[in-house]
Order: structure tokens, then C-alpha cells, then sequence
């Protein structure tokens, strides 16, 4: 190559700089994933363990290696598009140095082993249309003479959840209508199971003079949707003026999964407190990628869930004499009932295992003399 080529007068490298392309740093984790147990303000810290391999080529002087455990986070929608420092976020959560001072370290490869603490207050790994959450294992090694030798992990941090051994009920009263609704459903919701939702509905008639009006249901609609609210920080190349219309949070309402029924619920006129009886699964429509599983409402990014259920009911004049005959509607309604949710694929039983009736351990067996 000439001395007087483009290439090399563009070359960030120092002329007493020798390339590390053969001694490098290679970053094995014994699991992919960490988990945090339990909700975000009742929850225990992770943990995440490894190796640092540290292959050297030949002998070499080696005057700091730093593993730094941080965490990375890309906003979709930044206030400068063309900022680097506002499109992303580096926060360094555990920083610990496998060499501190200058020491040689002969040829061949060198492991160092590395543990880290996840606080339970950090939010999971997730990819929402408004940021991307991730974890790093970052670690970086200066040696005499040569260039940084850098190398890179990226792992997922998740939180798994206690499984309801009950489901809930949730009443709610339409004064509008005098209707009574019930809805019975467990909070935590699995993507990939099956969510069952039983519903009721009382004060579905009213006496007249001469025959009933009775409240019949006509369709029901489902609707399972995700919330993402983040804040997005301050920028120090451009700070965000105290007098700018420019929120500094930013928020978007999508639904996951939706569904229409216009049958399979069951009326039961005759009886003393006339109802009707409904039940139906559901689940996102979307599983991967596109939801986020088991996030907090207390951390930022802050990503919720939320089951919405509407009822569309028409009024009709019926004689007690002939209930198979109606009038044409008098009048038409739709009852909206909204229940928070949580959706996560990691559940635990909630009762841990027994052994021999008891759950303190596992049976102890005695010795057996051959």
C-alpha cells in the first residue's frame, strides 16, 4: 500500500499500534436469560454468572481489563432524530475489573470468572414500537502497544410470575340500565394458553302493565390491549427548554387481540332473578416479539395490559305468555367493563410441592445395610 493511500491516512490506528485480531476476548454466559421473581415492588434481584476467556496469542502486557454489566436502551422516537445521544441510553448498573494494574500474562487463554446482581427494580428486556430494553455484559481490555480489545453480550432479563390458584370476580353496576354485570378472570394472562372469561348479567327485565321488557345481548367483543408510556431523558448537546411544548414523556395504546361473539351465551328468563350466562377464551392475536410479557406499572418504561369487554344489548317487549315473540327493539346499549391484566410466560405454582404430605422436604430415606 502506498504511503500517500487514502486507506492508510484514514487508519485510526497509531503507527506503534500492532492489530489484536488474534488475541481477543470472548464472553460465555451459563444462561441466557435472568429472572427476577415476583412483581416489581415485591420482587427478588437476579443473577447472571460466567466466564471472561482471555486469549492471548503470544505474551502480552495487559494494563486493565474492566467487565462492566450495563444496561441499553434505544428510543424509537427521540427528540433529534440525528443525535446519537438522544436515540440511546447507556446506564452502567455493576461495574468489576478482572486486572487492575499492568500484568503480563503469557501466551494462551486466561478465564476469569464473573457474577452479576440484577436489581429487581430494573425493567425487563422487552421491544415496543417506543423503545427497545437491553442488557450488556461489556467488557474491555488495554494492553501495551496495542489497540482496545473490546467484546460484547447481550442477554435477557425476564420476570416470572406466582400462578392465581383463584380466579377473581369483578361486579359492576350500569345505572343507566339498572344491569348488573359479573365478570370472573384471573389478572394473569399466558400468550400461549388458554384464558377463559365467564360473564353474567342480572336486571335484564322489567315489569310493565301488560307484559316485560326484556334486556337481550346481541354481540359481545373482546379487546386485549398494550400501553407503553417512557420518559424520555434530557440531552445535554440540546436540553429540552423549560417554556417547549415537547412532552418529555411519550405514550401509544395498541391492541394485541380482538374478537366478535354473536352467539353461544344462554338466557335464563324463567327463573326468579332472570340472567344470562357467557363464557369465552382469549389470548393476543400476536405472540413474539410484538408483545411484551410481564412488565411492571412502576417502571419506565412503563408497559400495562388491559382486557376491555363490550356488550351490545337491545331492549324488547315481551309477553309472559309467548316469550318466543319480541317487538322490534325499543331501545339499544353497550356496556363497557375494563379489567387490568398482566401477561407474562413464565408463571410458578403458587403452593410449593409437598413430599410425603409435607412440604418442608423431600423424604428422607433410611440406610440400607447389604
Amino acid at each position: 500500500m502506498s504511503p500517500w493511500s487514502p486507506r492508510r491516512l484514514l487508519s485510526p490506528r497509531q503507527p506503534n499500534q500492532t492489530p489484536s485480531r488474534r488475541t481477543n476476548l470472548k464472553i460465555e454466559l451459563e444462561t441466557p436469560t435472568a429472572i427476577l421473581h415476583g412483581y416489581y415492588n415485591s420482587s427478588s434481584d437476579g443473577y447472571i454468572s460466567g466466564r471472561l476467556l482471555f486469549n492471548a496469542e503470544e505474551a502480552i502486557q495487559v494494563e486493565s481489563l474492566d467487565v462492566t454489566l450495563q444496561l441499553h436502551v434505544l428510543y424509537k422516537r427521540p427528540r433529534k432524530k440525528n443525535c446519537p445521544s438522544c436515540a440511546q441510553d447507556l446506564i452502567p448498573i455493576t461495574q468489576w475489573s478482572a486486572i487492575s494494574t499492568l500484568t503480563p500474562l503469557p501466551q494462551g487463554q486466561h478465564d476469569f470468572d464473573m457474577s452479576f446482581i440484577i436489581p429487581r427494580h430494573l425493567p425487563i428486556s422487552m421491544d415496543t414500537p417506543l423503545v427497545t430494553v437491553e442488557y450488556e455484559v461489556y467488557a474491555k481490555a488495554l494492553c501495551t502497544g496495542r489497540e482496545p480489545i473490546i467484546s460484547k453480550k447481550t442477554f435477557k432479563v425476564e420476570r416470572i410470575l406466582e400462578a392465581e390458584s383463584n380466579k377473581q370476580l369483578h361486579t359492576y353496576n350500569f345505572n343507566s340500565t339498572d344491569i348488573t354485570t359479573t365478570l370472573c378472570l384471573n389478572s394473569i394472562v399466558r400468550p400461549a394458553g388458554t384464558n377463559s372469561v365467564s360473564l353474567r348479567i342480572d336486571n335484564i327485565t322489567s315489569g310493565l302493565a301488560v307484559g316485560l321488557e326484556v334486556w337481550k345481548l346481541q354481540k359481545v367483543t373482546w379487546k386485549l390491549e398494550e400501553s407503553v408510556t417512557v420518559t424520555i431523558p434530557n440531552c445535554p448537546r440540546h436540553p429540552t427548554a423549560p417554556t417547549t411544548s415537547q412532552s418529555s414523556q411519550q405514550s401509544e395504546t395498541r391492541v394485541i387481540g380482538k374478537k366478535s361473539l354473536r352467539h353461544g351465551w344462554e338466557e335464563h328468563t324463567n327463573e326468579s332473578q332472570p340472567h344470562i350466562t357467557f363464557s369465552f377464551d382469549y389470548n393476543p392475536n400476536r405472540v413474539g416479539s410484538d408483545t411484551v410479557h410481564a412488565c411492571d406499572e412502576s417502571a419506565d418504561p412503563e408497559v400495562t395490559h388491559a382486557l376491555l369487554v363490550e356488550l351490545h344489548l337491545e331492549k324488547h317487549f315481551v309477553l309472559p305468555e309467548s316469550p318466543w315473540m319480541t317487538s322490534p327493539p325499543r331501545a339499544e346499549t353497550t356496556l363497557r367493563m375494563t379489567r387490568p391484566v398482566v401477561l407474562t410466560d413464565l408463571v410458578e405454582p403458587s403452593v410449593p410441592p409437598a413430599y410425603g404430605g409435607s412440604s418442608d422436604g423431600p423424604p428422607e430415606y433410611a440406610d440400607v445395610g447389604y
